[in-house]
């Protein structure tokens, strides 16, 4: 019994000292920039996704990366300009430093969903492919009408009634 638990301590103890801790795999993440709010776009409009890379091993920086396209359903929108921004690489993960800077304008009307996908992290410990960031919901809505208030209403109503009364006393005058 004793050579038995003996021999279980040692294949513990043994496969603790032998296991290493599994790095966390890095996960994208898309956030709009700036507080436009994604819901309520108007044709021309254009904003900023930034694609942020978290989590990862500790003391693990962005090296560099990049590849992958675009995701989601998106006929409603126009990629304007895509950059890796300065400044991100060499930072550790844990600060969430940005992979991508993406600017889009809105073109036509409609709902629609946008993202990355099949993206490359290169770290100073390794390289993860094949990573996907969230979707982002988007609807491209009709600009409203200016309805002007009523103030201007009666200034402007004002104005065109002085004007009917000067060119009546004129006429009065001349016949």
């Amino acid at each position: 019994m004793s050579r038995r638990l003996s021999v279980g301590c040692l294949l513990l103890v043994g496969s603790l000292l032998l296991a290493r801790p599994a790095s966390a795999s890095p996960i994208l993440v898309a956030q709009v920039v700036g507080g436009v709010n994604l819901t309520q776009l108007t044709v021309g409009e254009t904003f900023h996704i930034d694609v942020l890379v978290e989590n990862g091993s500790a003391g693990e920086t962005l090296q560099g990366g990049g590849g992958g396209t675009l995701a989601g359903v998106f006929p409603n929108l126009s990629l304007l300009n895509a950059i890796n921004p300065p400044g991100s690489f060499g930072q550790l993960l844990s600060t969430n430093p940005a992979l991508f800077d993406l600017t889009f304008q809105a073109t036509g009307l409609g709902p629609g969903t946008i993202g990355t996908q099949g993206s490359q992290v290169i770290t100073n410990l390794t390289t993860y492919s094949g990573l996907n960031s969230n979707l982002l919901d988007y609807n491209v809505v009709p600009v409203a009408a200016a309805v002007p208030e009523p103030a201007s209403m009666l200034l402007l109503g004002t104005g065109v009634m002085g004007m009917a009364a000067r060119r009546w006393r004129n006429r009065r005058e001349r016949g």
